[in-house]
């Protein structure tokens, strides 16, 4: 079926989530709407009480969805993460999942100046989750150590300069070529920053948008590139999204302190050019191709990813 506002409600009124298996008609409502990069979500109301329906759109993701259902799944005994309640792909044209609806206001630039030290506890509290609770969840690849996780992030890059070998320019494409090469020889001599340190769970996409403030603590939202990872990649995306927290702050209130730490740190903020690059532009040939989802194409932020692209490439060419 495809996926609409009207189609969506239909569903909602006869789904059950928390009522066990009886079948009863849900009174539903859908109080907000909000669309994102790549999903929509939707506020509800079923039978008085709200939760978030996250709709995919962006048709490559479909496994990314799918995989943040099960990570939350594991999640389930922490309050680092929603509450994961249904995840349907047979019933739409793109899966749905149904969350629970995180109370509390998106994470301003001003909390964050006055509450550096709750970002780091919830950092701490993230890092110090029992790994085993992610043992199945590593977004770039399986790995065993942090030096296995950086040489996943170099494939996984290697991956989308193929797929994009018939989109772009061939100057273009050597470019991304040449700078992955280069990429690889200096993780290589940078391997001892690394000493066989072991991974932690992680979010990998820690933002102001993806925190919410409840009356209780910060909670994190959209876990797409959660799993084990790098520590050390954890803190470089906090310092590049956070940068009115003063660095030294967080560092020494950070549990962790092993001593290449700071050394790791360094080579993720080399290894991200790429990265970048290849992020943007693979949004861009998201709306170029057609995989946006069509109810939602009225968003389309195509030209600021494309001159992210542009600006990173020359970077990437100094």
């Amino acid at each position: 079926m495809k996926i609409s506002t009207r189609n969506i409600l239909e569903y909602l009124k006869n789904v059950s989530i928390e009522q066990g298996s009886q079948k009863i008609k849900n009174d539903v409502s859908i109080l907000e709407t909000n669309v994102g990069e790549a999903n929509v979500l939707f506020k509800v109301s079923i039978n008085n009480k709200n939760y978030s329906v996250k709709v995919n759109a962006l048709k490559k993701l479909r496994g990314y969805h799918r995989y943040e259902f099960k990570l939350l799944k594991a999640l389930e005994s922490t309050s680092l993460a929603p509450a994961a309640y249904i995840y349907e792909s047979n019933y739409f044209d793109e899966p749905i999942s149904i969350l629970e609806f995180v109370v509390g206001d998106p994470c301003s630039q001003e909390w964050v100046i006055q509450n550096p030290d709750k970002i780091v506890g919830l950092i701490n509290e993230l890092h110090q989750t029992d790994p085993s609770m992610l043992k199945y969840y590593h977004f770039f690849g399986e790995a065993t150590d942090a030096f296995d996780f950086a040489l996943n992030i170099l494939s996984y890059e290697g991956k989308q300069i193929r797929e994009l070998e018939d989109f772009l320019k061939d100057n273009e494409i050597d470019v991304l070529w040449r700078r992955l090469s280069e990429d690889r020889t200096f993780l290589e001599n940078c391997k001892g920053a690394f000493k066989m340190q072991s991974l932690y769970p992680t979010h990998l996409s820690v933002h102001r948008k993806n925190i919410i403030v409840t009356k209780d603590k910060p909670m994190l939202i959209d876990w797409q590139r959660g799993g084990l990872g790098d520590n050390a990649l954890e803190l470089y995306i906090l310092f590049r999204k956070f940068g009115l927290i003063n660095k030294e702050i967080i560092l020494n209130d950070y549990c962790y302190k092993d001593d290449p730490l700071e050394e790791r740190i360094l080579v993720y903020e080399r290894l991200f050019h790429l990265f970048d690059a290849l992020w943007s532009i693979t949004r861009v040939k998201a709306y170029d191709s057609g995989e946006v989802i069509s109810m939602f194409s009225d968003y389309n932020p195509r030209k600021k990813y494309l001159t992210l692209f542009y600006e990173k490439m020359k970077e990437l060419k100094e």
